[in-house]
């Protein structure tokens, strides 16, 4: 037969038990919630330097566009000095003219595509 003196202190115990458990439990509860943190933590590192990939992909290709619009402007005045040209000539340029235009726009096109994927 216990004491009253055993018996709180087996209570005492037990109590201190349930405690110790508890807080291992919110320990573990933390505990994951940091490693969730952590991995997210990551994953933001990850698509930043995606982000500045992108940034960096974008600004050449406003490099390029605006190297497509001063080599348009180029041969548009080159237009000009070939007046005296057959008009076969004159055809021809202008096709080169509209292909680059092309180009330019669709390496901008592409590059405002892939940031609006990023963003999404």
């Amino acid at each position: 037969m216990q004491t009253v003196e055993e018996s709180t202190q087996n209570k005492l115990i037990e109590k201190m038990t349930d405690s110790v458990n508890a807080l291992n439990v919110n320990f573990a509860r933390v505990e994951g919630k940091i490693d969730s943190a952590l991995e997210l933590k990551k994953d933001v590192g990850l698509l930043s330097e995606k982000v500045d990939t992108i940034k960096t992909e974008s600004s050449t290709t406003v490099n390029e566009l605006k190297n497509a619009k001063e080599d348009i402007q180029i041969l548009f005045n080159k237009s000009r000095e070939r007046d005296k040209k057959a008009d076969t000539d004159r055809k021809w340029l202008i096709g080169a003219i509209i292909s680059v235009a092309g180009l330019g726009l669709t390496v901008l096109g592409l590059g405002v595509a892939a940031i609006n994927l990023i963003i999404k």
